[in-house]
């Protein structure tokens, strides 16, 4: 076997006893209180179904690659689809008619969710043709969102917190989005050309990556600290940019922070993408009599252009997680269910900041990862 499918197989062994041993989900009375774990068998015949296929699929690990594939595909999306289905059923018996219980997912069913992403992973990594490998990663997720959007879910915990938080959660998501879109931005402003200087002088080569690497090092948390007194005395020697929105906590240190942090990814981007650019290549635009202004634009920037946007795409992805610390000095964004959940323990509460960013900062991956392979030259695909 593959690496790979040793991984689906050990999941599956994973899923499977804990699925017997563990609580699958967890019911409390209320959304503060500790709960009670609920076993999958316990709480009906049909877990026995969802234990039959993950054995079916750890033994299908040991199938020829030919057949090994296509089974790990199904019994993976199965797996997935019918945890789903089972979490949403049996979360709607224990939660009854209740209005102040919550259901949560208890370790069990963590579990299960992680073993069929083992297995989905050891079918793509057989999977040869790459529309059964869209197909194959696609169409779990496509089943959840419509149970999702259908109701399927409405009585797990995050979801009620959702819907109590109906108009401030999409607030705080277009906030989050703001505070990464804007860092991003600033960020590229200065860290192009600053990769560029570097490319092209051996002297601040060294000085621009130290300078900005050593600015990383230096703890967000304590970074966001530290700009807050010299923006509130900035404000206060100049009132004025108070009317732009600038003030001691709040979007600008936020921004100015993100910044710092998004400089070296892109700058790096744009210094290893130049450095890639083959002399020959270079050496044939010269003998054509190009200018280097035009050697740049024909020849360098698109043979570096892959790079550079890894550089960004890094830097982007990296920006969306650590947005969710603007809310610690009154930016918003979705940390603010985060810390909100984290001080008074509730968490579903942290669950549902958590899940939005890690869903933005897959999407975010996914669509600059599209636009890297869409840049390279169809010469060198």
């Amino acid at each position: 076997m593959t690496n790979p499918n040793r991984i689906a197989l050990l999941g599956c062994l994973l899923a499977v006893s804990s699925l017997v041993w563990l609580p699958f989900l967890e019911l409390k009375a209320n959304r503060l209180v500790a709960g009670s774990g609920r076993r999958l068998l316990e709480l009906g015949a049909a877990g026995w179904w969802l234990v039959g296929l993950l054995l079916l699929a750890g033994s299908s690990a040991f199938l020829i690659p030919r057949f090994r594939a296509p089974a790990l595909a199904i019994l993976g999306n199965l797996v997935f689809i019918v945890g789903i289905v089972l979490i949403g059923l049996d979360a709607s018996k224990l939660l009854g008619s209740s209005t102040l219980a919550r259901v949560s997912l208890a370790p069990a069913a963590w579990l299960m969710l992680v073993s069929s992403s083992f297995l989905i992973f050891a079918a793509l990594n057989d999977l040869k043709n790459i529309w059964l490998k869209r197909l194959t990663s696609s169409v779990g997720i496509l089943v959840f969102l419509v149970i999702l959007l259908t109701g399927g879910l409405s009585s797990l915990s995050v979801i009620r917190e959702y819907q109590t938080r109906l108009d401030t959660f999409w607030l705080e998501v277009g906030r989050h989005l703001g505070l990464a879109i804007w860092a991003l931005f600033t960020s590229s402003l200065f860290g192009l050309p600053l990769g560029f200087w570097a490319a092209r002088s051996k002297r601040f080569e060294g000085f621009i990556l130290g300078f900005s690497g050593l600015l990383q090092t230096i703890p967000s948390l304590a970074l966001l600290a530290l700009l807050i007194t010299p923006f509130s005395a900035l404000v206060r020697a100049f009132p004025i940019l108070e009317s732009f929105g600038i003030r001691g906590i709040g979007f600008a240190p936020a921004i100015t922070a993100l910044t710092v942090y998004g400089l070296l990814p892109i700058a790096r981007g744009v210094l290893n993408g130049l450095k890639a650019v083959p002399e020959t290549a270079l050496e044939a635009g010269r003998g054509m009599g190009m200018t280097s202004v035009q050697l740049f634009l024909s020849v360098e920037f698109p043979l570096a252009l892959g790079l550079i946007l890894n550089g960004i795409r890094t830097s982007a992805v990296q920006l969306v997680g650590l947005s969710t610390l603007s809310s610690l000095i009154g930016a918003g964004g979705l940390g603010v269910f985060i810390f909100g959940g984290l001080g008074s323990a509730a968490n579903d509460l942290v669950l549902l900041g958590a899940i939005p960013v890690l869903v933005l900062a897959v999407l975010t991956d996914a669509g600059f990862r599209t636009l890297e392979q869409a840049s390279i030259p169809k010469g060198l695909r």
